[in-house]
């Protein structure tokens, strides 16, 4: 997990002037799904595009015109790209497909513990596991992981977040590295503001939780910075920050050689 991000790229071929943000990689990193705002005065939409492999650039992205129609604004997926967990006006939603080709049937409220107030969407491991920023009653936004869905399953607490909480969780394939956002506070012509950043933190084994190590290396950016994605060999992160120009643009950041191939 220490080893540095070096390489921090833009995917310049999905780059539009408007909004692009929440990327999901999937196909070992030959697809890709992502929200985009297109045309003016468009709301959020889901869109994928595809390549032949990772060193490619993506080519011409496609809309699933699935998020309009429902009203929703945020997504993550199943690994296997069958099941979509959706954000729909403060409340969860999930939709089902028989297979990546067909479009995803009609979408189902989604209920999680009692004891998880204001949960984010929830994202599922390779294992079956589901990581889930929420808070507790009185503690701030942590990272609760679950063994499955529903009202009565049971949240264990695996990363206590920082002050300003934990939030958009992202794990390794083993489970044992998580990249997350936090806020983190930034001083700039002597002002102050607080900017989502990417955190690292790792554990020794799944049964037991994260330790925090701090901001990623070399990801600290004066710009927000959420990430949604981590590439199997955990080299290369996907993650959405705003850009000079004001619209949000999605992002690759990869680790130096010889660690990473």
């Amino acid at each position: 997990w220490d080893a540095p991000f070096v390489s921090v790229k833009p995917l310049a071929e999905l780059d539009q002037t408007d909004d692009d943000y929440g990327p999901a990689r999937f196909n070992d990193e030959r697809k890709i799904y992502f929200i985009a705002r297109r045309g003016q005065g468009a709301g959020p939409e889901l869109w994928t595009a595809s390549r032949g492999d990772r060193l490619q650039p993506f080519g011409e992205a496609s809309s699933l015109n699935l998020l309009q129609p429902l009203g929703a604004s945020a997504f993550t997926l199943s690994p296997d790209e069958l099941t979509i967990y959706l954000y729909n006006h403060g409340l969860l939603q999930t939709a089902a497909r028989e297979s990546p080709d067909e479009p995803f049937g009609v979408a189902q409220a989604l209920v999680l513990p009692q004891p998880l107030l204001q949960p984010d969407l929830p994202r599922e491991s390779g294992s079956g596991r589901f990581y889930v920023s929420a808070d507790v009653f009185d503690r701030r936004a942590g990272i609760y992981q679950l063994a499955e869905l529903g009202a009565l399953a049971t949240p264990t607490l695996v990363l206590d977040g920082p002050a300003s909480g934990a939030y958009s969780p992202v794990v390794s394939q083993d489970e044992l590295t998580m990249y997350f956002a936090s806020a983190t506070e930034r001083e700039d012509s002597c002002m102050t503001w607080l900017v989502w950043q990417v955190w690292v933190a790792t554990r020794v084994s799944v049964t037991e939780p994260f330790t925090i190590h701090g901001l990623a290396p070399s990801l600290a950016s004066r710009y927000d910075a959420v990430p949604s994605a981590l590439s199997n060999d955990g080299c290369r992160l996907y993650y959405s920050r705003p850009t000079k120009r004001g619209d949000t643009d999605l992002y690759v950041a990869d680790k130096a050689r010889p660690v990473c191939t």
